[in-house]
């Protein structure tokens, strides 16, 4: 299995409320279906960030975030009024963790968590320091 993340948005950590929900709809969306995806870049933690499709060709991220699952990440996609009108909506109509009257965005969960989020350090910072 090839670990990857989905480009534009971010679901709820392990450990942080809607995690388990967020989780089990994303299994729902796409295990054991012939999905599409179409790369856009690896990140800092060698997973490959990538545009995920049902094979309706729904998109996963926009699902994840109309359904109130993940939240919407502006720098990977900020010209993406599409995606930050579907979280606004599920926003405005308490939809899965914007149930929560102050629900914790899963960067701000993994600043306040740092042992096990950490970003790794580039093999350039490396050389530096040695």
């Amino acid at each position: 299995m090839i670990p990857f993340r989905l480009w534009a948005c971010d679901a709820p950590e392990r450990g942080q409320s809607y995690f388990t929900e967020a989780r089990a709809y994303l299994v729902g969306l796409v295990l054991n279906k012939n999905c599409t995806f179409i790369p856009r870049h690896i990140d800092p933690y060698q997973r490959h960030v990538i545009e995920l499709f049902t094979p309706d060709g729904g998109d996963v991220a926009l699902l994840m975030l109309e359904a109130g699952m993940a939240w919407f990440t502006k720098q990977h996609a900020p010209m993406n009024q599409e995606y930050m009108r579907a979280m606004q909506r599920a926003m405005a109509n308490r939809r899965g963790l914007f149930i929560e009257n102050d629900p914790i965005p899963p960067w701000t969960f993994r600043h306040h968590n740092p042992g096990r989020y950490q970003r790794p350090m580039s093999p350039i910072k490396r050389r530096q320091k040695a």
